[in-house]
């Protein structure tokens, strides 16, 4: 919440941008409603929502609630479909991952990488940048109609985060592969300077399209094998 508060603050105290919006003079009011409207949007802190003194990882107060409940918020949907996808994506890199103990659903990282947009992975002079690019991108795009707006269901700009952390991670591979599991942490909670962001979406799109024809695949081989199944036991049942 820290680098939230502060990747908004940085963008709505600069000089040449505040105040910008009308009726928002104050600064100060401007930030509590920012961040207010970031954290709903970001999905962490649904009403009524159980708080926690003391936070293990960026997840922890999500996975204290009903895994049924849990499931409803967008943060833990998109973790989710972030490790579905990074594993087909990127089998060996995941299974490396496994291996060193730190590619699990409440991994610090992938809490903060996912549930929170890399607000505190993206920072120094030129990934400041860079994550202005990439919230951008998100939270410009609207939901695709008003009636996934009203079930609570994200933007497709918000869904293409998931795949910019994979390309992020793909980008980012050769040195991750010979790290240890401190180093590789080190690595993840502090990423190096992303020098392309453009080639970096033009990545994760190419990842969707990769995991949604790999996701429907499997769905119609299911619904095939399914078929043949009921088939089979008809025919025998006939005989």
């Amino acid at each position: 919440m820290v680098y939230l508060t502060l990747t908004l603050a940085t963008w709505i105290f600069y000089p040449s941008l505040s105040p910008v919006l009308p009726g928002f003079d104050d600064p100060e009011i401007l930030l509590r409603d920012s961040f207010a409207g970031a954290l709903s949007l970001f999905g962490q802190l649904p009403t009524p929502f159980p708080m926690r003194p003391s936070r293990q990882n960026s997840t922890v107060s999500l996975t204290s609630v009903l895994p049924t409940e849990a499931a409803k918020y967008p943060a833990t949907h998109r973790i989710s479909q972030f490790l579905s996808a990074f594993r087909l994506v990127m089998p060996e890199l995941a299974s490396y991952f496994d291996d060193e103990g730190i590619g699990g659903w409440g991994d610090d990282w992938v809490g903060g990488w996912v549930g929170w947009f890399c607000a505190k992975e993206l920072n120094g002079k030129i990934n400041d940048d860079v994550k202005a690019r990439l919230w951008d991108v998100y939270f410009s795009s609207p939901p695709t109609s008003s009636e996934d707006e009203d079930d609570g269901e994200t933007g497709p700009g918000e869904d293409l985060h998931i795949y910019v952390c994979i390309a992020l991670l793909k980008s980012c591979a050769d040195a991750l592969e010979v790290l240890e599991q401190s180093e590789i942490r080190t690595l993840l909670q502090q990423l190096p300077p992303v020098e392309d962001v453009e080639g970096i979406l033009r990545e994760a799109k190419r990842i969707k399209e990769r995991a949604l024809l790999a996701e429907k695949e499997e769905e119609e081989g299911y619904i095939a094998r399914k078929n043949s199944g009921g088939s089979r036991s008809g025919s025998e049942k006939g005989s």
